[in-house]
């Protein structure tokens, strides 16, 4: 059973920022059918998809922009939206952009407005990379608690206002060419225009241990597909790939795909794994034992 009064508020809450980031905010930044002020209007987007996310976010979260880094000395290339554990280190500044070591980054995000193809690769491309500095993380886990391989990564996602192109012709093999990890690959697409990107996991398809253990937990697996928040199940040192579920917007429900993307986040958020922050690996070298 819903709340009313809850997806009331919501509602009213994606309305303001459906308007902002869509067609009220192009009328703001937009003079004589040309775009002024792109950085802007460009940060402007970003400010409302932030205030957005924040009402899933628990008070831990930190929601910002920025570069990852590693205790490796790698560097990110500039992400739109950062979310990451603001509890463990105090936000690392150097005047001019905000850094954050990878162990403390929960997910990444990109905000765009209108994509052609060419951009939506270029932009899904850019997250995968900028995702790939997961695998360097140093930190202990806070928790032991059993959970999958895909909630040790970095989640990504992707806003936009409108594609102009169908979704559901895309080969995703194809964008991701030049990437061949399907684990840095995307979480989830929202086009507010269009609808939202997902992925799903059909049980009859898994591998042979982690069909032996879905049916030993109770499982049924003739039990429809499933919505699933990863590329990839990995769980009994077997590798799933999941596919690709692009759900159209529902003009009887126009907010419904919004909604769902607010719901992945959330779980997103609640799924990942904690890594503790270790200072030292980001100011000594492995060659040089200072404490010797």
């Amino acid at each position: 059973m819903a709340s009313d009064i809850l997806k009331k508020i919501i509602e009213q809450k994606i309305d303001i920022f459906a308007g902002t980031f869509g067609e009220d905010a192009s009328n703001i930044f937009t003079r004589d059918k040309k775009l002024f002020h792109p950085l802007e209007y460009g940060m402007y987007k970003e400010r409302c998809i932030k205030e957005l996310l924040s009402f899933v976010s628990s008070k831990s979260v930190g929601i910002s922009d920025g570069f990852l880094i590693t205790s490796k000395n790698s560097v990110s290339t500039q992400c739109d939206i950062v979310m990451y554990d603001k509890d463990t280190i105090p936000l690392i500044d150097n005047g001019i952009a905000h850094f954050y070591p990878v162990e403390i980054v929960k997910g990444i995000g990109e905000v765009k407005s209108t994509l052609n193809k060419v951009e939506f690769t270029k932009a899904l491309v850019k997250l995968a990379r900028n995702k790939l500095l997961y695998q360097e993380r140093k930190g202990r886990l806070k928790s032991e608690e059993r959970r999958f391989s895909e909630n040790s990564e970095i989640f990504s996602f992707l806003v936009c206002n409108k594609l102009s192109f169908d979704i559901t012709k895309i080969d995703f093999d194809e964008v991701y060419n030049e990437i061949s990890d399907v684990k840095c690959r995307h979480n989830v697409v929202l086009s507010l225009q269009d609808g939202i990107l997902t992925y799903t996991l059909n049980f009859s398809e898994l591998p042979t241990k982690q069909k032996e253990h879905f049916i030993n937990m109770g499982g049924d697996i003739k039990a429809n597909p499933v919505i699933w928040n990863y590329p990839h199940h990995t769980e009994e040192d077997e590798f799933y790939k999941c596919c690709n579920n692009f759900i159209k917007i529902n003009y009887d429900d126009k907010y419904k795909h919004i909604i769902h993307f607010l719901i992945i986040i959330k779980a997103l958020l609640e799924e990942g794994y904690e890594y503790d922050f270790d200072f030292v690996e980001y100011l000594t070298n492995d060659k040089v034992k200072i404490f010797s």
